[in-house]
Protein backbone atom coordinates (compact mmCIF):
# COMPACT_ATOMS: atom_id res chain seq x y z
CA UNK A 1 0.00 0.00 0.00
CA UNK A 2 0.87 3.62 -0.20
CA UNK A 3 2.89 4.80 2.80
CA UNK A 4 4.12 8.23 1.73
CA UNK A 5 3.05 10.96 4.12
CA UNK A 6 1.26 8.59 6.52
CA UNK A 7 1.47 8.26 10.29
CA UNK A 8 1.53 5.00 12.24
CA UNK A 9 3.01 3.05 9.34
CA UNK A 10 3.73 -0.60 10.06
CA UNK A 11 7.44 -1.05 9.35
CA UNK A 12 9.57 -4.18 9.43
CA UNK A 13 13.31 -3.53 9.50
CA UNK A 14 14.94 -6.78 8.38
CA UNK A 15 18.58 -7.67 7.85
CA UNK A 16 19.54 -9.99 5.02
CA UNK A 17 20.12 -13.60 6.04
CA UNK A 18 21.30 -15.63 3.07
CA UNK A 19 21.88 -18.71 5.19
CA UNK A 20 18.23 -18.83 6.23
CA UNK A 21 16.38 -17.10 3.40
CA UNK A 22 18.26 -18.69 0.49
CA UNK A 23 20.19 -21.69 1.83
CA UNK A 24 17.38 -22.69 4.25
CA UNK A 25 19.62 -23.08 7.30
CA UNK A 26 17.75 -24.12 10.41
CA UNK A 27 20.22 -22.34 12.70
CA UNK A 28 18.06 -19.23 12.83
CA UNK A 29 14.48 -18.13 12.29
CA UNK A 30 15.21 -15.13 10.05
CA UNK A 31 13.26 -16.49 7.11
CA UNK A 32 10.25 -17.24 9.31
CA UNK A 33 10.40 -13.70 10.71
CA UNK A 34 10.60 -12.25 7.20
CA UNK A 35 7.67 -14.33 5.90
CA UNK A 36 5.50 -13.45 8.91
CA UNK A 37 6.23 -9.76 8.49
CA UNK A 38 5.45 -9.97 4.77
CA UNK A 39 2.05 -11.50 5.57
CA UNK A 40 1.29 -8.80 8.14
CA UNK A 41 2.40 -6.05 5.77
CA UNK A 42 0.22 -7.50 3.00
CA UNK A 43 -2.79 -7.57 5.33
CA UNK A 44 -2.35 -4.23 7.07
CA UNK A 45 -0.25 -2.24 4.63
CA UNK A 46 3.15 -0.88 5.49
CA UNK A 47 6.70 -1.28 4.36
CA UNK A 48 9.68 -3.57 4.62
CA UNK A 49 13.14 -2.06 4.89
CA UNK A 50 15.57 -4.83 3.92
CA UNK A 51 19.18 -4.10 4.76
CA UNK A 52 22.23 -5.97 3.41
CA UNK A 53 23.80 -6.65 6.81
CA UNK A 54 24.41 -10.39 6.79
CA UNK A 55 25.49 -11.95 10.06
CA UNK A 56 24.94 -8.96 12.31
CA UNK A 57 26.95 -6.95 9.83
CA UNK A 58 30.06 -9.17 9.65
CA UNK A 59 29.28 -10.60 6.22
CA UNK A 60 28.54 -14.05 4.91
CA UNK A 61 32.07 -15.50 5.04
CA UNK A 62 32.59 -14.49 8.68
CA UNK A 63 29.09 -15.67 9.54
CA UNK A 64 29.85 -19.14 8.17
CA UNK A 65 33.08 -19.17 10.17
CA UNK A 66 31.09 -18.16 13.26
CA UNK A 67 28.71 -21.06 12.56
CA UNK A 68 31.71 -23.40 12.56
CA UNK A 69 32.85 -22.04 15.93
CA UNK A 70 29.34 -22.35 17.31
CA UNK A 71 29.30 -26.00 16.30
CA UNK A 72 32.86 -27.01 17.18
CA UNK A 73 33.43 -24.91 20.29
CA UNK A 74 29.80 -24.77 21.46
CA UNK A 75 29.84 -20.97 21.37
CA UNK A 76 26.78 -18.78 21.03
CA UNK A 77 26.55 -16.16 18.27
CA UNK A 78 28.05 -13.31 20.28
CA UNK A 79 30.95 -15.37 21.63
CA UNK A 80 31.70 -16.81 18.18
CA UNK A 81 31.80 -13.31 16.70
CA UNK A 82 34.13 -12.19 19.49
CA UNK A 83 36.39 -15.20 18.91
CA UNK A 84 36.72 -14.03 15.30
CA UNK A 85 37.69 -10.55 16.46
CA UNK A 86 34.35 -9.13 15.40
CA UNK A 87 32.04 -6.91 17.46
CA UNK A 88 28.90 -8.30 19.09
CA UNK A 89 26.88 -6.45 16.48
CA UNK A 90 28.32 -4.49 13.53
CA UNK A 91 25.02 -3.44 11.99
CA UNK A 92 24.17 0.18 11.32
CA UNK A 93 20.72 1.60 10.81
CA UNK A 94 21.88 5.11 10.02
CA UNK A 95 20.09 4.99 6.64
CA UNK A 96 16.65 4.26 8.10
CA UNK A 97 15.67 7.77 9.27
CA UNK A 98 16.55 9.07 5.80
CA UNK A 99 14.41 6.42 4.11
CA UNK A 100 11.44 7.26 6.33
CA UNK A 101 11.94 11.02 5.91
CA UNK A 102 12.30 10.69 2.14
CA UNK A 103 8.90 8.98 2.06
CA UNK A 104 7.37 11.58 4.36
CA UNK A 105 6.50 8.97 6.98
CA UNK A 106 5.77 10.84 10.20
CA UNK A 107 5.54 7.90 12.62
CA UNK A 108 5.92 4.14 12.60
CA UNK A 109 4.70 1.16 14.59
Amino acid sequence: GEVAGREGVLVRLHDACMTSEILRSIKCDCEAQLRLSQRLLAQEGGMLIYTPQEGRGIGLAKKVEAYRLQHEAQLDTVDANRALGEPDDARSYACVPGILANLGIRSIR
